[in-house]
């Protein structure tokens, strides 16, 4: 299996498990089964081949011993098999393995040649790795491998070479989102009270762009969907959030301050920032899963920094037009 991928089910896939021909009785599956003990890793599932090793069923071993001796493997096997390609991402193995409450995934050919199975020790492992990338990867870590539990033998200089990049793009990024609210600051001045809600806009933009990067990444991993169909719920999703917020925002703009055009100002841009804030979310995941990149690594600094910046120019530009017009 070494000539596969690191992170692929080829690569983590074992053949040290029990399999059996078609036409083997019960009782000649287990006395093989009992004899090559010693060698097999996990004895979870039997797995019958047949004279091309070509993976035909699979069976527990708890049905093995609680069938008769006389009946043969092909009458008690589960033909309706899950599995996957020695190419498939080692985190589909692990998603597919919890979906069906299975606790070893087979892995074939695409002739059906039986290649091994992913066992359930490898599956946590998978399960850990990938749970700790997304974490590393949402705060802009991205070369793990230095990140494991013996992180603080590594040198400090060595850590802060890996968590600058991102950081440093953070800071150019402030840099850009403090040069809009400079350009627009005849219209903060118009109206002074507008630059108290900067931290609400960018928290909604934030907040609504990583729920839905979060549920996208997870359907991703796990479902196969028209991106067409996915896209029109969310941005229904979004009408239905944009609404909601904008009314609490609107009353709660007019009884504090008791002023029309600022509330309009408020609940017309966290409408416009939420739909938008969805949409680039998307755009942005995609993008990366196209692109063969953990989408994860679009929820850390580098989606923050495109939301704020987007969200920035949208409320100013609503709060400029609405200004211009009405006053």
């Amino acid at each position: 299996m070494n000539n596969y991928p690191k992170e692929s089910a080829g690569k983590k896939a074992t053949l040290n498990v029990p399999t059996c021909h078609s036409k083997d009785s019960i009782k000649e599956v287990r006395t093989k089964i009992i004899e090559n003990s010693n060698n097999i890793e996990t004895f979870n599932y039997v797995y019958v081949l047949n004279d091309e090793k070509k993976l035909k069923g699979v069976f527990s071993i708890k049905k093995l011993f609680s069938k008769k001796d006389n009946l043969l493997a092909e009458e008690i096997m589960d033909k309706n098999i899950v599995f996957v390609h020695p190419y498939t991402d080692q985190e589909k193995v692990a998603v597919l393995a919890i979906k069906n409450n299975i606790k070893a995934v087979p892995v074939i050919k695409k002739d059906g040649t039986f290649l091994g199975v992913v066992p359930s020790d490898k599956i946590l492992d998978i399960l850990h790795q990938e749970h700790t990338e997304d974490i590393l990867l949402s705060a802009g870590i991205y070369k793990k491998d230095h990140f494991s539990e013996k992180m603080i033998d590594t040198p400090a200089k060595t850590l802060a070479k890996i968590r600058l990049p991102w950081l440093i793009i953070g800071l150019f990024g402030g840099i850009a989102a403090a040069q809009i609210i400079t350009y627009f600051e005849s219209t903060l001045s118009e109206k002074i009270i507008l630059a108290s809600f900067i931290p609400l806009i960018l928290y909604i933009s934030n907040a609504v762009a990583i729920q839905t990067q979060t549920l996208y990444i997870r359907n991703l991993a796990i479902n196969s969907f028209a991106q067409k169909d996915y896209l029109l719920k969310e941005l229904k999703i979004s009408v239905i959030i944009g609404i909601v917020l904008s009314l609490i925002l609107f009353l709660i703009s007019i009884i504090a301050y008791k002023d029309f055009i600022i509330a309009t100002i408020i609940s017309v841009s966290i409408l416009l920032t939420i739909a938008t804030a969805i949409l680039m979310a998307m755009a942005i995941t995609w993008g990366l899963f196209k692109m063969k990149l953990d989408p994860a690594l679009g929820s850390g600094p580098f989606g923050t920094i495109i939301a704020d910046i987007t969200s920035l120019l949208i409320y100013f530009f609503v709060a400029s037009t609405f200004l211009s017009y009405y006053i």
